[in-house]
């Protein structure tokens, strides 16, 4: 965790490939150049009653904030003259960002998730995490209609035949990608990877589930070749180095003014305090776990690795946050799409997690010379078998078993051990699938 108070060698960066990139895309997809052209105009104005209630409800749906703040945004629903105050609040905030800055020593809290992950926030107060909770929400819902405009454009839909899977196949992927930003100024619906529900109420990463059951199944049924690959980014919110944000949101033209407050939002200063150890200083890499501003960051960033991998490719390909999941038929084609993301993250000093990378290949014969990930298909708990069926992974769950009983014996209050058992359960049953009554296409 020290490491965040370090800023990542300049010389492990190639800021020069970044900016090349975003001068070949802004080229290939003009509508990316006038993104931040009337950038001021749509972030800067009244905040409305629906867009406090909508970034309170966000924040608690995160865990972003702490268990008193939590309460207070929960109060602040309720009521409408309260709501109405900080939204002029909030405004007046907005018309004088350029002077915002983080109050000085804030503490830096690491929070033990049910798979034993450790999470990074800063601790802040009511109105400064109401008020990131709107920018961030409007530069990320901006920011996704210009995504999926881009993707659609380099991916375009297959024509319509009743005959052909292609088109609904390409309904899917399209709704799958961008899914870690809002689609609107009042959606709360955004907020960590598993509590991203569809309009009809399903989680994106079951929709995914189904989308790659049903692949794998039609692959088996009607003996075609496949070729997927799953990758997870590691680290991915720790370690993004703040030079090369910085460095694409120049090159896509974003506004001085902009850029400084981002650089104040990515470097607060704060005490970090663990069990014989206390350190102060300002984070010098990774973005603040949980912020809709955050996740506005990665997204360009990512879009750029989309670009270079996967976007003039013919495999099939989506991601969500930082999970990626792309298959074709040709397994040539699904190795250099591989080799171009790990290209793209080398020049970011990222990497593919080799734990949670893996590939499955089926009525295909295997390459012993294959560069692919080593390592299974994986979905939360499930694991892709060789004959193309998700089931459970018993080591998984063996493992969130064992963290379940640890917790559960260490709680002396009859109310906490039912709230973390309950809480453990529906994790795993999220994490298992929902039965699915029948298949996509």
């Amino acid at each position: 965790m020290t490491k965040l108070f370090d800023p990542v060698p300049d010389k492990s960066l190639d800021l020069n490939f970044f900016r090349s990139l975003v001068t070949k895309l802004k080229e290939e997809a003009p509508q990316l150049s006038q993104f931040f052209s009337t950038i001021d105009q749509q972030i800067v104005s009244k905040v409305s009653l629906e867009e406090i209630k909508s970034a309170s409800q966000a924040l608690c749906l995160d865990n972003l904030v702490s268990l008193q703040t939590k309460k207070s945004l929960k109060t602040l629903q309720k009521d409408d003259v309260l709501a109405n105050e900080y939204a002029g609040v909030v405004t007046i905030l907005l018309k004088n960002y350029q002077e915002w800055n983080w109050p000085e020593n804030m503490s830096l809290k690491l929070l033990n998730n049910r798979s034993s992950k450790w999470r990074v926030f800063v601790e802040e107060d009511v109105l400064n995490a109401l008020f990131l909770q709107v920018v961030g929400v409007r530069f990320g819902s901006k920011l996704k209609s210009t995504m999926n405009s881009t993707f659609i454009r380099f991916k375009p839909y297959p024509q319509y035949d009743l005959q052909k899977c292609d088109y609904y196949r390409h309904q899917h992927v399209v709704a799958l990608y961008s899914t870690a930003l809002p689609s609107s100024f009042t959606d709360s619906s955004v907020g960590s990877y598993d509590s991203s529900p569809s309009p009809k109420g399903m989680s994106m990463k079951q929709k995914l589930l189904q989308l790659l059951a049903t692949e794998t199944k039609c692959a088996r049924e009607l003996n075609t070749p496949l070729v997927l690959v799953s990758a997870d980014i590691e680290n991915f919110y720790l370690s993004i180095p703040h030079q090369v944000l910085l460095v694409i949101l120049e090159e896509f033209g974003c506004p001085d003014t902009w850029i400084t407050f981002i650089k104040k939002f990515l470097t607060p200063n704060v005490t970090l305090k663990e069990e014989n150890f206390e350190k102060t200083g300002r984070l010098s890499r990774g973005v603040p776990t949980g912020h809709s501003l955050s996740k506005f960051l990665h997204e360009i960033l990512l879009l750029l690795g989309d670009y270079h991998s996967s976007f003039k490719s013919d495999v099939i390909f989506t991601r969500n946050f930082d999970d990626y999941y792309f298959w074709s038929q040709d397994a040539k084609v699904v190795e250099e799409c591989w080799k171009n993301m790990t290209e793209f993250l080398g020049k970011a000093a990222l990497n593919f997690n080799p734990k949670k990378s893996g590939h499955f290949v089926l009525n295909h014969k295997k390459d012993s010379k294959s560069k692919l990930p080593i390592g299974d298909v994986k979905y939360g708990f499930l694991v892709l078998d060789s004959n193309g069926n998700f089931v459970a992974d018993n080591e998984s769950v063996n493992k969130m078993k064992e963290i379940m009983e640890k917790r559960l014996s260490s709680t002396s209050s009859l109310l906490s051990w039912i709230r973390i058992y309950n809480t453990f359960l529906k994790y795993i049953f999220r994490s298992l699938g929902d039965s699915c009554n029948g298949i996509l296409y």
